[in-house]
């Protein structure tokens, strides 16, 4: 088995099949061992009480003409993958991937194919080989899916950009990123962009640690309007947001979004964790919030909030239901800070806990207080059976990080980051682009600014770090002659780049590459013949500052002018470095985790666990499921719990180290040994 890629200390995950596994390293919570990433709902509750981790990893109708085996076509364990898959991944092609573990540069993905598939047999790791994953996946046609995958490393501005053309469908399924993105390079698991016109559906993931989003989905709808449907994933302290979602009939079900711990920061240098941030766009209407967790258990993670809309108008429109949150932080409301972004909602069977701020709408009804969280009786057809408790994490809209004025969901904009990307076609990249370099403050941007028969244009833009023109660019090169294309650093350490393209009949362009975020950008002249383009993907001017911005104020990506929440003071490294929130001695004493998933199957599970200390429930990372088995108490006595579970999760604190575990059914546990 390869390592986990970091180097923190050595977690264990316990399975029930008698296995162990030691000494392999992780991040902070929850040792998520590899073959239960997506239903460890762990840090919250249960994934979908209807058992539909089960049912709902069935491949449906991927209507595949051709099935290949890629282990037939030599594919060995450790081998690069990325060669076989650019081969075999095509129209009508369903590709299989023989369990183990195999080098992924990061491609093999993308493509616009129809009714197509890879699907790995068992369990599939691909460990990044370099450190980046940049993938364009567009089903013209059909189901096109994607399942059975665990990509293992942490990564730099790294996307998977999912899209179905009208009447196309797209699907992943259990495709899990625990290991998340290095700060301040826009990484993120999945992102939708604005052309996404069809369906994509995202389910049984789990997405853990990114700095730039975890699930980014809402661009489509500013644009094509397309439907975007997120159920059983769990979205695990995630900054900027856990889950968005904008287009038509867009929905989030049976999910968990926990914030327990620092997520990465952003470009801007700031954390502003948020749970689910909900588009108001031109499509951002009949969207579903269903049987969902959000779970913010510390007021120390940059203020976001548990459940978010972004910029006041156009409202969005939809309806939640059986929403169970739990909100620590007292300086943000639980659902929504501005009531009138919320007027297009509706929302029913709500419980909010914790000792933060537990405001809702209060036109929502059926809405309970309480100091758990407990699940909503399910109806008879299941739709709205409890989930897993979770946390949330909003984001702030950019990829840049924090700092626009807008939700920034640009469909460009976003998958500006895939940059350097090969997937993305049209772009005017020439070679130059820098996709995501290590700058400054994390990421380098290539802008390039193109005029067509026009009057001719001038243009300034200031941005957070320093700005090159890229004179020597094959194309749309910069100009050194006079009046020249340049660019120089301010006193305040922000740079400004100052420039014209010329006017006539032919094309006329300037390159740059900048650092940060973008804090102005403004052009005079004939600026309707102005197309602009960031990392190769055309970007509108107005939505420029919105997806690469950096707010002069509080750097609030979120934009939604939700005071001291925003402008976060949590900043890495600063006041305990890198998210330690100053619990108590108590809690830090009992900083291991143990995690009892109870919602693999339906049938009931008893465990007994024995620790070398003391052991405690844990109620932020534990919920009920819709069985009279899980209200029934634990009995602890002397370092041992003995415990029943039926679709619940049960989370436990515990000092020392796990001396024995036994379990009687089917459960799925986590261990990890980190302090949150």
């Amino acid at each position: 088995m390869a390592d986990r890629h970091t180097d923190d200390e050595p977690s264990t995950e316990l399975r029930t099949d008698g296995g162990e596994r030691k000494g392999e390293p992780t991040d902070d919570l929850a040792g998520v061992g590899r073959r239960s990433f997506m239903k460890l709902a762990g840090a919250g509750a249960a994934v979908a009480a209807t058992g539909a981790v089960g049912a709902a990893s069935a491949l449906e109708s991927v209507d595949a003409d051709t099935v290949v085996d890629l282990g037939e076509e030599g594919l060995s364990d450790g081998d690069r993958i990325d060669p076989y898959l650019d081969e075999h991944f095509n129209d009508g092609v369903e590709v299989h991937v023989p369990a183990g573990e195999y080098g992924w540069g990061g491609g093999g993905f993308s493509g616009d194919v129809q009714n197509a598939a890879v699907i790995g047999q068992g369990e599939v790791i691909l460990n990044t080989v370099e450190g980046q994953y940049r993938n364009v996946i567009v089903a013209t046609g059909g189901t096109v899916a994607v399942k059975n995958f665990t990509v293992r490393g942490k990564v730099e501005a790294s996307r998977v950009r999912i899209e179905a053309e009208e009447g196309a469908r797209v699907v992943v399924d259990n495709w899990n990123f625990p290991d998340g993105a290095e700060a301040g390079t826009s990484g993120r698991a999945f992102y939708c962009p604005g052309d996404h016109a069809g369906e994509a559906v995202i389910r049984n993931c789990y997405i853990r640690g990114f700095d730039d989003n975890g699930i980014y989905a809402s661009s489509p709808g500013r644009d094509a309007g397309g439907r975007v449907v997120v159920e059983n994933c769990f979205v695990h302290n995630n900054n900027i947001a856990g889950i968005r979602i904008g287009g038509r009939e867009s929905v989030v079900r049976n999910c968990v979004v926990l914030n327990d711990g620092p997520a990465p920061v952003a470009e801007s240098g700031h954390r502003n964790q948020r749970g689910i941030r909900i588009a108001n766009y031109e499509h951002s209407v009949d969207m579903l919030i269903e049987n969902v967790d959000v779970i913010h258990s510390s007021e120390e993670l940059g203020g976001g909030g548990p459940i978010r809309w972004s910029n006041d108008s156009p409202l969005s429109t939809g309806h939640m239901q059986g929403v169970r949150v739990h909100n620590a932080n007292s300086n943000v409301a639980a659902i929504g800070e501005k009531r009138e972004r919320a007027e297009g909602w509706t929302g029913d069977d709500i419980t909010v806990s914790g000792d933060g701020d537990l405001d809702v709408p209060d036109w929502f009804t059926n809405v309970s207080t309480g100091d758990e969280i407990t699940p909503s009786d399910p109806t008879e057809d299941g739709d709205s059976t409890p989930s897993d408790g979770s946390d949330g994490s909003d984001d702030g809209d950019t990829d840049a990080g924090d700092g626009d004025g807008s939700d920034g969901d640009d469909a460009d904009g976003d998958d500006a980051d895939d940059g350097g990307s090969t997937d993305d076609g049209g772009s005017t990249d020439d070679g130059e682009s820098s996709g995501s370099g290590d700058a400054s403050d994390g990421s380098e941007t290539e802008l390039v600014l193109v005029s067509t028969d026009s009057g001719g244009l001038e243009y300034t833009f200031t941005a957070t770090g320093p700005i090159t023109p890229l004179y020597d660019r094959d194309s749309y090169r910069a100009n050194r002659s006079a009046p020249g294309d340049e660019a120089e650093e301010n006193d305040d350490g922000t740079w400004t780049a100052t420039g014209a393209t010329a006017g006539g009949s032919a094309e006329s362009g300037d390159s740059f590459l900048f650092e940060g975020g973008l804090t102005e950008f403004s052009a005079t002249g004939d600026v309707d013949a102005l197309t602009v383009y960031a990392d190769g993907d055309e970007i509108g001017v107005d939505e420029l500052t919105e997806e690469y911005g950096v707010s002069d104020e509080d750097n609030d990506a979120d934009g939604d002018d939700d005071t001291a929440d925003e402008g976060s003071t949590d900043e890495d490294g600063e006041d305990g470095g890198d998210g330690d929130d100053g619990s108590d001695e108590g809690d830090r004493a009992l900083s291991n985790h143990v995690i009892v998933d109870g919602t693999r199957v339906e049938s009931i599970a008893s465990y007994t666990i024995e620790v070398s200390g003391d052991i405690e429930p844990d109620e932020s990372i534990s919920s009920e499921g819709n069985s009279r088995w899980d209200e029934a108490d634990d009995i602890i006595e002397d370092g041992t719990v003995t415990g029943v579970v039926a679709k619940g999760v049960d989370g436990f604190r515990y000092s020392g180290e796990i001396t024995s575990f036994s379990v009687d059914g089917v459960v799925d546990v986590a261990v990890d040994s980190a302090e949150l």
